[in-house]
């Protein structure tokens, strides 16, 4: 889910995040901040990076708090 032209931040979540799925994340949150036409690109990447650090380093359950918030529009819904 994308909504142009709303400000988002980022969560704090009670794990680590590796150093690639945070990276994306931030660019993200920087992509959707400067309203950025490829925050798409930036959103499927960092699904792509959830995906590869799933079971490594975070388990089903955080990645899934990881998709529900940056993925699946919860941080539209955080003010």
């Amino acid at each position: 889910m994308i909504i142009y032209g709303k400000k988002v931040k980022e969560k704090k979540f009670d794990f680590e995040i590796p150093a690639i799925v945070q990276s994306s994340i931030e660019r993200l949150i920087k992509g959707q901040n400067e309203n950025d036409m490829l925050i798409d690109c930036y959103m499927a990447e960092l699904a792509c990076d959830i995906n590869s650090a799933l079971h490594v380093d975070f388990t089903d359950e955080q990645a899934e708090e990881l998709r529900n918030y940056y993925i699946r529009g919860g941080m539209y819904e955080n003010d």
